[in-house]
C-alpha cells in the first residue's frame, strides 16, 4: 500500500520528463518496469492509478528525467510503503490449570508467502505455540493455557514474526491476559463430636498475598486464616464440638488480601461428623440365670439416645438409660453360655471385649440323692447326684437349709440334713436358678 512520497526536486525550471519504476503486483509473477511521461504544469507524478490501495508493496524510488535537459535529473520521488497491521482477539481471565476457548488472530492483508506469530507470556502455553499464516490466510485460531502455577494477575503477552512477508507486518503491541490463582481444600475426613481430625493440607496454585478463612457451625479450624503468602501449601486441622451436627456440616471461604481479586475461592464444602461409637467398660452382674430376668447395670461412654441393648444376639427383655455412661438392662432368656453385651446408638455399636461379657448359668438339676431317708434329728450325709452344681449357694430340705454342704462336682453334692420330719423336697440353688 503506498501511502505517500518524499519529492527532491533536482531542477525546478524543467519542463516535461519521463519517469521509470517498478510496479510490484501482487496478482503478477513479478515486478514489471514502468515508463511514463509527466506534464510540464506540475513536477508531481500521479501513481494512483498504479498502485492501489488493497496491496502490500515494497519501498520503492521514481527516478524522473527531463526532456529538455539530455540526461539532468529533474526529480527523485521515494515512495514508502505501510506494514500491515496484524489484530489480536480480546483475551479472556482464564484459571490456573484451564484453557480458553478457540481464540482467532486476524490480519487486514493476507501475505503473499506467508507470515508467523510468536507469542510468548511467562506462565502461559499458547497451541500452536506458532500461529502460522500461509499464502492468501488472513485468520487463525490458537488456545492459551494458564499452567498450574502460573503468577495470578496480569500476564504479559509479546509477540515476534517470522516468515518471508514479516516485513510487512506490524509487529503486534504487547497483550495482556488475567490469570487467576485456584485454592483446593482437601477431601475432608468424617469426624467424632468432640474429636479433632489430623493435620490436613490447603494448596493454592501459586502463593500470594491472599488468605483463606473457612467457617463452618460447629466445627474450629486451627488456624483459623491461612495465609499464601509465604508458600502455596498451608496445614490446619479441624475440631468438632461435642454437639456440632450431626450429619453434613457446611463448610463456606472467604478470601482476603491485596492478592484476594485475582484468586477464585474454592467452592462451598460439607464436613460429615458424626456421634461418637459408645463403649461398654463393665457390667454388673456378670451373670444370670438362663431364663433371664436379671438386671444388669452397664457402664461405659457415650451412651445416650441409645437404640439397642442386647446379650449376643438377643435383645434386652428392657432397658433404661440412666446417663451418657450408664444403662441398666434386663437380661432376656437365652441359652447357658458367655455373651457379648452391646449397646447401640446413632454413632454405631460398641465393640466386645472382655469388659462386656454376660454368662448365662443353666438351672441346676437333681437326679438322685442317696440315702433317700434319716434321722428325724438330722446329721445325715446325703449325696446329690444331677447337673449345674458349680457355685452352688444353697442345698435346701424342703424349706430349711442344709446344715452344711460340700461341691463335689458340677454334677455332685454332699450334703447333711437338718432336723426335720416327713418327706420333702431337696433342692440345690446356683446362679443358674434352684
Amino acid at each position: 500500500m503506498t501511502t505517500g512520497s518524499t519529492n527532491t526536486d533536482m531542477n525546478p525550471s524543467g519542463g516535461s520528463g519521463l519517469a521509470l519504476y517498478t510496479k510490484h503486483d501482487a496478482s503478477g509473477p513479478g515486478p514489471e518496469v514502468i515508463l511514463e511521461d509527466y506534464s510540464t504544469a506540475s513536477h508531481e507524478l500521479n501513481l494512483n492509478g498504479t498502485y492501489t490501495a488493497d496491496q502490500a508493496y515494497p519501498d520503492f524510488t521514481v527516478y524522473a528525467w527531463s526532456l529538455g535537459v539530455t540526461g539532468a535529473v529533474h526529480a527523485t520521488v521515494t515512495c514508502q510503503g505501510i506494514p500491515t497491521p496484524i489484530t489480536m482477539p480480546t483475551f479472556p481471565v482464564v484459571q490456573a490449570g484451564s484453557t480458553t476457548g478457540a481464540l482467532t488472530m486476524t490480519l487486514s492483508e493476507a501475505p503473499g508467502s506467508g507470515l508467523t506469530v510468536t507469542p510468548t507470556a511467562t506462565g502461559l502455553t499458547f497451541t500452536p505455540p506458532t500461529i502460522a499464516f500461509g499464502a492468501g490466510s488472513s485468520s487463525q485460531t490458537f488456545t492459551v493455557t494458564a499452567n498450574n502455577g502460573a503468577t495470578p494477575g496480569a500476564a504479559t503477552i509479546s509477540y515476534a514474526l517470522g516468515g518471508a512477508d514479516a516485513a510487512q507486518y506490524v509487529t503486534p503491541a504487547n497483550s495482556s491476559l488475567t490469570v487467576l490463582g485456584t485454592i483446593s481444600p482437601p477431601a475432608y475426613p468424617a469426624l467424632i463430636q468432640g474429636s479433632t481430625s489430623a493435620t490436613l493440607t490447603m494448596i493454592a496454585s501459586a502463593p500470594g498475598n491472599v488468605s483463606v478463612t473457612p467457617s463452618a457451625t460447629g466445627l474450629t479450624f486451627a488456624p483459623s486464616t491461612l495465609n499464601f503468602s509465604s508458600g502455596a501449601t498451608q496445614s490446619f486441622t479441624v475440631t468438632a464440638a461435642s454437639n456440632a451436627g450431626p450429619g453434613a456440616i457446611a463448610v463456606s471461604y472467604a478470601l482476603s488480601g491485596t492478592s484476594a481479586a485475582v484468586y477464585v475461592a474454592p467452592s462451598p464444602g460439607s464436613i460429615t461428623v458424626n456421634r461418637p461409637v459408645p463403649t461398654v467398660t463393665s457390667i454388673s452382674p456378670t451373670s444370670g440365670p438362663a431364663a433371664g430376668g436379671t438386671s444388669v447395670t452397664i457402664t461405659g461412654t457415650d451412651l445416650t439416645g441409645a437404640t439397642a441393648v442386647t446379650f449376643g444376639a438377643t435383645a434386652a427383655a428392657s432397658y433404661t438409660v440412666n446417663s451418657a455412661t450408664q444403662i441398666t438392662a434386663v437380661s432376656p432368656a437365652n441359652a447357658a453360655g458367655t455373651y457379648d453385651m452391646t449397646v447401640t446408638t446413632a454413632g454405631g455399636t460398641s465393640t466386645t471385649s472382655a469388659a462386656d461379657q454376660f454368662t448365662y448359668i443353666a438351672a441346676p438339676t437333681v437326679t438322685a440323692i442317696s440315702p433317700a431317708a434319716g434321722v428325724e434329728a438330722g446329721g445325715t450325709s446325703v449325696t446329690l447326684t444331677g447337673t449345674g452344681f458349680s457355685n452352688a449357694t444353697a442345698v435346701t430340705f424342703g424349706a430349711t437349709a442344709a446344715a452344711g454342704f460340700t461341691v463335689n462336682s458340677a454334677t455332685q453334692i454332699t450334703a447333711t440334713t437338718p432336723a426335720g420330719a416327713g418327706r420333702v423336697d431337696v433342692r440345690v440353688t446356683t446362679g443358674g436358678g434352684t
